[in-house]
């Protein structure tokens, strides 16, 4: 019988952000074919901005994203 190996590589893409090194958070993660990307939220320098008003938050992580 043969047996498969699962050789899992992966890249981790980081943006500074003061999370990343106190909790291993990534902004994404390219494994294989796939790109997998996380959440972001309004925060600036550990703070949240414009707490309660999703549009503006949108507008900060769209900004903080490099407009992408």
């Amino acid at each position: 019988m043969v047996q498969a190996r699962c050789v899992r590589e992966e890249t981790r893409i980081f943006s500074g952000g003061v999370w990343e090194a106190q909790y291993g958070y990534a902004r994404a993660v390219v494994a294989g074919p796939r790109v997998v990307v996380s959440g972001c939220t309004a925060t600036v320098d550990g703070e949240v901005q414009h707490e309660g008003d999703a549009y503006l938050q949108a507008m900060t992580v769209r900004v903080g994203c490099g407009d992408v």
